[in-house]
């Protein structure tokens, strides 16, 4: 007789579920542990649910993200309030985005004292929200988002990115009425407080160039160019890197404006030669960028840590660092479709624990399923002695996954064992030594998540047996969570 689930909305039907284990279910369990959490810790384990039971649990979506929304309310204005209010209306919007875009204009504007540096997290947020919304309506919706949008810029910053899809279909539909509407927004760039602004403006003249009129497309050019080259005092951390490849060679820009202004040279060349004069005299890549057929193929940014006191040499040295464990990342990536085992000695190349960490959690849940061979070779190379407590987590999630591969259940018990027994010392040792933290902070979360997914395929009631007997509580919500996806 067939296995047949009945009784419960998108129960989950795989080897060994119930209806009380269904996603669900789960999704229900972590938010019942949220009572007794801190209150910090509960709002963030809120927020988690909300978003997932988007995809699996709609009505306590809806329920969870108003609940969320509400209760910051309650707390004084800061950063991670507006943050938290943002995230709940970008979760309800996936299953009620007109009440999500009803609520949106309540997020609080950068004058509320919410202390984000400038930026109006209201912004952010509508990208996702004014999508939803416009997605599920008519074409009279796209009024609504017009005002909306010039209310934020009247308090603070016009959501660029956001009205960037609905601006590209007008400009397709009635090509005057888009130029007309990009005319009126594109002067509010000068008001903007945060150098987001920029990018987000950037990206939305990239979609939709084509599409402008040449005189929208040099007012815009100029909007940009004196935001990105004006005397404005720069608030990048000392530890900016962007390795940009072109096919002129690879530059390292240092400073978050410049790349935006390298960004914009192809533009500069073609319709303001008068201003990529000024522009070429920034370096050698700049210089690049002015010749005819500069081509900029790939970007990497990575954010350093800050100066430390002794100066920039601490700084620099980590750039090089991460800098090498980017291009290694890269052969890692190459390598991981063709031949698991080389990916892993590829992933142990990496300097940096937590980057390495995550490639070899790319490799976990990559393994070759029908190749048992190649599942064993990765479990005997897994099985060296590392001294790092993430890269000991890392490699005990690897050898689960290849003894589950290679069909080995006493091995993959075993592994499974000892990578749960890691994550949950690794999150004490977090606990201890960052108290006043998020969960969501502790660098063992996103391993312990890939954990809970490997082990769900092996041995799903072992994996829920010891998910319910986490000596942390907090640490024991959060996986169910992550056993419901």
């Amino acid at each position: 007789m067939g296995l047949v689930c009945v009784g419960l909305a998108l129960a989950d039907c795989s080897p060994g579920a119930t209806a009380l284990d269904s996603p669900a279910a789960l999704l229900e369990e972590s938010y019942q542990r949220a009572a007794a959490l801190p209150v910090d810790e509960s709002l963030r384990l809120l927020l988690r649910l909300s978003t997932e039971a988007a995809r699996v649990h709609p009505d306590a979506c809806r329920r969870w993200s108003i609940q969320l929304f509400r209760r910051m309310f309650q707390s004084a204005p800061s950063a991670d309030r507006v943050a938290l209010q943002k995230n709940a209306l970008i979760a309800l919007s996936r299953v009620e985005p007109e009440q999500a875009f009803a609520l949106l204009s309540l997020v609080d504007g950068p004058a509320a004292g919410a202390g984000t540096g400038g930026e109006d997290v209201r912004a952010d947020g509508a990208r996702e929200v004014f999508r939803a919304y416009w997605k599920a309506g008519d074409a009279a919706r796209l009024a609504k988002i017009q005002r909306v949008a010039r209310e934020f810029s009247a308090d603070g910053q016009y959501p660029f990115g956001a009205v960037a899809p609905m601006l590209a279909d007008l400009l397709r539909r009635d090509p005057v009425a888009g130029n007309a509407w990009f005319a009126e927004i594109t002067p509010l760039l000068a008001k903007a407080a945060s150098e987001w602004a920029d990018r987000q403006f950037l990206l939305l003249v990239k979609s939709v160039w084509t599409e402008l009129t040449p005189e929208s497309r040099r007012v815009a050019v100029d909007a940009l160019y004196s935001r990105l080259a004006g005397p404005r005092e720069r608030s990048e951390s000392s530890g900016y890197l962007a390795e940009v490849e072109t096919n002129r060679g690879t530059f390292q820009i240092r400073a978050h404006r410049e790349l935006l202004l390298l960004q914009m040279t192809p533009w500069l060349r073609k319709i303001a030669p008068d201003l990529l004069k000024e522009v070429v005299k920034l370096g050698r890549a700049f210089q690049a960028a002015g010749e005819s057929g500069f081509e900029i193929r790939r970007v990497c940014e990575v954010n350093v840590v800050a100066r430390d006191r002794q100066g920039t040499a601490d700084t620099e040295r980590r750039i090089a660092t991460i800098s090498s464990d980017r291009r290694i990342l890269e052969q890692f990536g190459e390598t991981l479709g063709m031949d698991a085992a080389a990916a892993l000695e590829v992933a142990q190349r990496i300097q940096t624990p937590a980057i390495s960490s995550a490639a070899l959690m790319d490799l976990a849940e990559a393994m070759p399923q029908n190749d048992r061979a190649t599942a064993l070779r990765v479990f005997r190379e897994a099985s060296r002695p590392r001294t790092d407590p993430l890269l000991v987590l890392a490699l005990q999630i690897v050898r689960a996954s290849a003894a589950n591969a290679a069909a080995n259940t006493g091995e993959f018990k075993t592994a499974l064992t000892a990578a749960f027994d890691s994550a949950e010392q690794l999150f004490a040792e977090h606990v201890r030594t960052h108290p006043g933290s998020v969960a969501e902070e502790a660098e063992v979360m996103n391993s312990a998540a890939t954990l809970v997914r490997i082990g769900m395929a092996g041995d799903r009631a072992y994996t829920l047996e010891r998910i319910r007997k986490a000596s942390n509580p907090l640490l024991g919500a959060h996986l169910l969570i992550d056993a419901a996806r």
